[in-house]
């Protein structure tokens, strides 16, 4: 007989001790109940998102629901605290996130796919909403979107100044009107890098990326594939001042380092 139901899945022999405690003590507290078992158990795995006050009221009154999200644990990591975050380390300073389980019911086709349809936020927060909710809380603390944008002129001046007096570098936006105040975009204008060839230029930047990784001081820091070879530097609201300020005798010292090795 095929049946349905909402009740979700549990490990069974978390139910049978809690039901043969119940038979020898028909009276018991549900404190003592959820002693004996925690909750559900999905069959995909994942991570029940409420809390266990939550929980118990869910089983103390027969109403509630609950949210899962996606595990994240990277086996093969080098350091514990990455494996532990799902956290892999690339080349050039990237890196890329291993969901290790998926939330119950979520077909893993389906979510790749969406992800590149667009139908999902491809960040962590598209299996854990409250991560987007805190950030949502903390820009309304900071002062709301005017004070992100705010923060992110001001982070681009930053910038802006350092291109002006910085002879091997250029804005890729040639017109100032479209040049993007959070995903900064910058073009490596000395002669030499430029009579390269594409992926000449590309072994230049990856390699430069990487030394600023190792360093500590830039992470992720090369402009998208499709772009021509050159930097990408995130200016956001999320970003200090100081931190961009930090930023740039790295990228001094890294290109000159370049430039000595492989310039002309």
């Amino acid at each position: 007989v095929g049946m349905a139901t909402n009740i979700p899945s549990h490990i069974v022999a978390e139910i049978v001790v809690a039901s043969l405690e119940v038979i020898d003590n028909p009276h018991v507290e549900h404190a003592r109940l959820m002693e004996l078992f925690k909750g559900p158990d999905f069959a995909t795995g994942g991570i029940v998102a409420e809390s266990a006050d939550a929980v118990a009221q869910a089983y103390e009154t027969g109403r509630g629901s609950f949210r899962v999200r996606g595990r994240f644990h990277a086996e093969e990591a080098e350091k514990a605290d990455d494996r532990e975050a799902g956290i892999e380390r690339l080349s050039g300073g990237q890196w890329q996130l291993v969901i290790s389980e998926i939330p119950y019911q979520v077909a893993k086709g389906k979510l790749i796919e969406g992800i590149f349809r667009g139908e999902t936020i491809n960040t962590i927060s598209m299996l854990a909403v409250e991560d987007a909710l805190d950030a949502l809380r903390w820009v309304e603390s900071s002062g709301g979107s005017n004070a992100m944008i705010a923060r992110a002129e001001a982070n681009f001046a930053v910038i802006d100044a350092w291109v002006a007096k910085t002879p091997w570098v250029e804005f890729l936006a040639c017109d100032p009107a479209v040049r993007s105040r959070t995903s900064i975009c910058l073009s490596l204008t000395e002669d030499w890098f430029q009579a390269l060839d594409e992926k000449a230029r590309w072994a230049i930047v990856d390699e430069m990326t990487q030394w600023l990784a190792e360093e500590g001081a830039a992470f992720d820091i090369a402009t998208h594939r499709a772009a021509p070879p050159g930097l990408r530097i995130w200016g956001g609201g999320t970003v200090e001042q100081r931190d961009l300020a930090l930023l740039l005798p790295w990228l001094d010292w890294a290109w000159a380092e370049m430039r000595n090795k492989h310039g002309a």
